[in-house]
Parts: C-alpha cells; sequence; structure tokens
C-alpha cells in the first residue's frame, strides 16, 4: 500500500500540473463570458471586484492557466516554477476573498484544495528539476 509521502515526492507531479493550468484557463474563459456577469451575480467575488475588472481578472486567470500548460509541454522548468506560485497566490487570493465575503462559502475548500496543489507543485519542481 502506498504511504502519503511516497505518493507526494514520487508521484509525477504533470498530471496535476495539466489538471491546474486547465482549471486556470476554464476559470478565466468563465469570469471572460459575457452572459454571465460572474462578479455581480456571486456574491463571494465583491472583493475581488472591488479590486479587478472581471475582464482583467479572468483574462489574468485565463494567460496563467495558457502559461502553466506550455511550460509543462515545453519542459520550461524555471518559468513553471514561478507561474506554479503565482498560480497559488492568486487561488490563495481568491479563497481569502471568499473567507472576508461569506465564510460559509462552498468554494472555499475547493480554492483552497487548488492553493495547496499549486504549491505542492512549486515544491515538486524546486525539489526535484533544477
Amino acid at each position: 500500500m502506498l504511504g502519503l509521502k511516497e505518493i507526494l515526492n514520487n508521484h509525477d507531479i504533470e498530471p496535476i500540473e495539466l489538471l491546474l493550468g486547465l482549471l486556470s484557463v476554464m476559470f478565466g474563459i468563465w469570469i471572460l463570458n459575457p452572459y454571465t456577469n460572474t462578479f455581480n451575480t456571486v456574491s463571494s467575488f465583491r472583493v475581488i471586484s472591488n479590486i479587478f475588472n472581471e475582464s482583467v481578472f479572468g483574462s489574468i486567470m485565463f494567460a496563467v492557466g495558457l502559461i502553466q500548460l506550455y511550460c509543462i509541454f515545453r519542459d520550461h522548468y524555471k518559468i513553471e516554477k514561478n507561474i506554479a506560485i503565482l498560480s497559488a497566490v492568486i487561488w490563495s487570493f481568491i479563497t481569502v476573498s471568499f473567507i472576508y465575503s461569506n465564510v460559509a462559502a462552498v468554494g472555499i475548500p475547493i480554492y483552497l484544495l487548488f492553493t495547496i496543489s499549486n504549491l505542492w507543485v512549486f515544491y515538486r519542481l524546486v525539489l526535484y528539476k533544477k
């Protein structure tokens, strides 16, 4: 039976990176969708809407996801490390804004998982890839 330490330290991170990149791209598309007006329909986004315009934030998420996907397929480890930590910062910002606006929001554990996953990817990239 595999232990948690073996799973976290020995398994390939590329599937997780691929999933996180696709999540960022899809989240960016969802925010950029002109028919939904996401920041006005979801009350937990009101903190982010005070700081960023909806199109700016969606574009940032979309671009981060595309860069993350590009780096996976082109093996740019230095950019990959930087984009993993940037993505972790963005997802943690979303998590904190959800906590600040609505402590009982359903998205908090999900966005926290995305943050932890990006930190784990960053840790693995720093530890094993130069």
